[in-house]
C-alpha cells in the first residue's frame, strides 16, 4: 500500500491518509480482506507520529471501511466492496486538466472545491435518521452505509433499549425525520412504540449465498454452529428463510456475548456460520478442526432506494 503525503495540501495529514486509503478501496486496489500495515509501521514509512496513523485507522474502522482486531491486525472490510457505482475519477481528471489551463494548481483546486462544498452544505439541512438494530455492530454498519449513500446524519438505538424505555425513545424521535430498522425489527419497533409520531421503514440485511450452498451440502444430522454479536441478533439473522435449507441439520445458537455458549458450540460443531461482524473474533478462538464460514451482510439496495425516495418526497 503506497501513500504519499503533501505538506502543502489543504487537507491535514490524517485526512490525507484516510482519503488515500478510501480511494484505494473504492478503486479496487485494496480488495476485501486485504491486510493493512500496522499503524506503527505505516507511521514510520510516512514519517509521521504513530498517533496520526492510529487515528486514521480508528476513524476508517468506525466508518465501516476497515475491520481491526486486537492481535490479528487491520483489514479492508467486506461490506465496503460489495456496492459498485460508476467511478467519477474521470470527472476529477477533467476538472484538474481544465483548471491547469486556467492557471490553477491541484492544491488550489482542492482548496476552492472544499470552500465551495462548505458553502453548499451550509445551505442544506441534512435529514436525521434513527437506526434501530439489536446489536451495535449491525447498527453502526447500517448507519455508516446510510450516511455514505444518502448524505444523512444518523443516531442509533438498540431495539432492546426502546422496549425497555419507550418514553426515552419518544423523546429521541422529536429530532428525527425517519426511523430505519433492520427488516426483522420493524414489527418489534411498532409494537414497542405504537404511537410513534414519525414513519419507520425496514431494510433487509442481505447475506451472501455461500452459507446456503454449504448448508445444502452437509449430511443430515450435522451439528452447525450459528453466531452473531448476541443471542438475539444470532436468532434474527439465522432464522431467515435462506437458512431453512437442510432442516435435518442440528443447529446450535450462541451469541458472542455468551462465552460459555460459544465454548460449548465450538466443542460440538465442525462447521460454524458467523456474521462478518464477529468472524475474526470467533476464528481467533476456534480450533483448526472447526471450519468458520463468514456470512457477509449488506443492506438491500431496494430498501435504500425506498428510503431515498421517502426522504426526497418529504
Amino acid at each position: 500500500m503506497k501513500l504519499t503525503l503533501n505538506q502543502s495540501n489543504p487537507l491535514g495529514v490524517k485526512e490525507q491518509i484516510k482519503r488515500q486509503i478510501k480511494g484505494l478501496i473504492e478503486s479496487g486496489s485494496l480488495k476485501a480482506g486485504a491486510p493493512l500495515p500496522p499503524s506503527r509501521d505505516l507511521a514510520l514509512t510516512l514519517g509521521v507520529n504513530r498517533n496520526t496513523t492510529w487515528a486514521a485507522y480508528r476513524e476508517l474502522t468506525k466508518e465501516g471501511w476497515l475491520s481491526t482486531t486486537t492481535g490479528s491486525g487491520t483489514y479492508v472490510n467486506q461490506m465496503k466492496t460489495t456496492v459498485h457505482r460508476e467511478d467519477i475519477g474521470g470527472l476529477f481528471d477533467e476538472l484538474l486538466s481544465k483548471a491547469a489551463t486556467m492557471g490553477y494548481g491541484p492544491n488550489e483546486v482542492a482548496d476552492r472545491f472544499l470552500s465551495h462544498l462548505a458553502c453548499q452544505s451550509a445551505g442544506t439541512q441534512s435529514n436525521r435518521l434513527l437506526v434501530v438494530e439489536c446489536n451495535h455492530e449491525t447498527g453502526l454498519h447500517m448507519a455508516a452505509f446510510l450516511e455514505r449513500e444518502l448524505n444523512v446524519s444518523t443516531e442509533m438505538m438498540l431495539i432492546q433499549e426502546i422496549e425497555e424505555n419507550p418514553r426515552l425513545a419518544l423523546q429521541r424521535l422529536k429530532t428525527i425525520d425517519l426511523v430505519v430498522c433492520g427488516f426483522n425489527h420493524i414489527e418489534e419497533f411498532k409494537a414497542a412504540l405504537p404511537d410513534a409520531p414519525i414513519a419507520a421503514m425496514g431494510i433487509l440485511m442481505r447475506p451472501d449465498l455461500k452459507a446456503m450452498e454449504i448448508l445444502a451440502r452437509l449430511p443430515a444430522g450435522t451439528a452447525v454452529g450459528l453466531t452473531c454479536a448476541n443471542r438475539r441478533s444470532t436468532e434474527t439473522l439465522f432464522r431467515e428463510v435462506i437458512y431453512d435449507n437442510g432442516s435435518t441439520l442440528k443447529r446450535i445458537w450462541a451469541g458472542m456475548d455468551d462465552a460459555d455458549g460459544i465454548r460449548d458450540m465450538l466443542k460440538t460443531c465442525t462447521v460454524v456460520l458467523a456474521s462478518h461482524y464477529v468472524y475474526e473474533r470467533i476464528e481467533a478462538i476456534a480450533g483448526q478442526e472447526v471450519e468458520i464460514i463468514k456470512v457477509a451482510l449488506v443492506p438491500d439496495p431496494a430498501g435504500i432506494t425506498m428510503v431515498r425516495e421517502y426522504l426526497a418526497g418529504r
